[in-house]
């Protein structure tokens, strides 16, 4: 028996769309067509409450997957104990290095290389991995060779991401300049050329199924296209793809909620539940995001080092993380984010 594509979603088709990249891609859109009348300050804005609302609530909700329980903590134990370990014992040992002589700056400034170049592989494997949820729900898998292509255009934008990254760093080895003067131009034609492949690869499920590609489907990987034109044009603002990543995520982890509860609580009882599960991300954000930069001092000189370490381990924890627990080819990933349509297995032509 398969199930209606009116009714297989995340949360709802029309939301899924409009979350997965439709609401932010075409305010990066309207940044891009019309930066010359946008207020620099907009464009480069850094607001501390969509910090917290939004992109803080994301981490907020991947920790909560992780440690959600015990059997989840050993299932994952290197995301759960190992890494987070590793990290704090080097952040501390950076930070005391530092606080002694500050040519130890290096092992903070690796740490937040480290973040940088990490942030373009979680990006792309999320939108991979959104690209196979949704081709699932809409029942348009996709072919051995068009998953290959897809990766591959992934891959390079990835790349091209590392080296607008590296690109960021104001003292660079001679080396890295030489090497990042000859490759740039070359992976700014490729990141282009992905745009034009991806079109074809679509184009070509369109006429192998006989219908339309959902935007869902589509929405992720061209989203990620829209992101890096913005970062290449304005590359102080990677606020805004912050927040656009934020958006793209939340209703993952906020569907495996609701699964869980749905399948321990009657319905009253699992509304109350999810309101206070929003509660504790959105306060446990506020914590992370708002108070602890503010106690750390972040914004004054000489200590926002201390800051600086925190939010990179957090998001090198993140990251890791999401890599672990969000295998769409794991069958109790498959049935913790899709129990809601019936307990159907995802198909393995799907996988990730």
């Amino acid at each position: 028996m398969t199930h209606s594509t009116k009714t297989s979603a995340i949360i709802s088709p029309s939301v899924d769309t409009w979350l997965v990249g439709g609401f932010m891609s075409s305010v990066l859109i309207l940044f891009l067509l019309f930066g010359a009348r946008v207020p620099a300050e907009l464009i480069l804005w850094n607001s501390a409450v969509l910090t917290v609302l939004l992109n803080g609530t994301h981490f907020m909700a991947s920790y909560r997957l992780l440690y959600v329980s015990k059997a989840q903590v050993l299932r994952y134990k290197a995301a759960a104990i190992y890494l987070p370990a590793a990290l704090i014992g080097y952040a501390a040992t950076a930070l005391w290095a530092v606080s002694l002589n500050d040519q130890y700056a290096w092992m903070v400034d690796s740490l937040l290389a480290v973040t940088a170049l990490y942030l373009a592989l979680h990006y792309t494997g999320q939108a991979w991995g959104m690209m196979a949820s949704f081709a699932y729900l809409e029942q348009t898998p996709f072919q051995p060779l068009e998953r290959r292509l897809f990766r591959i255009c992934l891959r390079t934008l990835a790349a091209w991401h590392m080296a607008w990254a590296v690109g960021l760093i104001s003292t660079r080895p001679d080396w890295v300049e030489a090497v990042l003067t000859s490759l740039l131009p070359l992976l700014n034609i490729a990141a282009i050329a992905t745009a034009a492949v991806g079109a074809a690869l679509f184009w070509r499920i369109s006429k192998r199924t006989g219908r339309s590609v959902a935007a869902r489907i589509w929405l992720p990987y061209f989203s990620l296209h829209v992101w890096y034109s913005f970062l290449w044009i304005y590359p102080q603002s990677l606020f805004w793809v912050q927040i656009a990543h934020s958006l793209q995520y939340l209703s993952f982890p906020a569907r495996v909620e609701m699964n869980r509860l749905d399948a321990a609580y009657n319905a009253d009882e699992s509304r109350k539940e999810i309101f206070k599960y929003l509660t504790v991300l959105l306060m446990t954000s506020g914590v992370v995001f708002g108070l602890m930069p503010w106690a750390m001092g972040a914004d004054v000189q000489g200590k926002s080092a201390y800051w600086a370490v925190l939010a990179s381990i957090i998001n090198i924890h993140h990251y890791f993380i999401d890599g672990c627990v969000w295998h769409i080819g794991n069958p109790e990933v498959r049935r913790d984010l899709f129990s809601h349509l019936g307990g159907k297995s995802l198909s393995r032509s799907a996988e990730t």
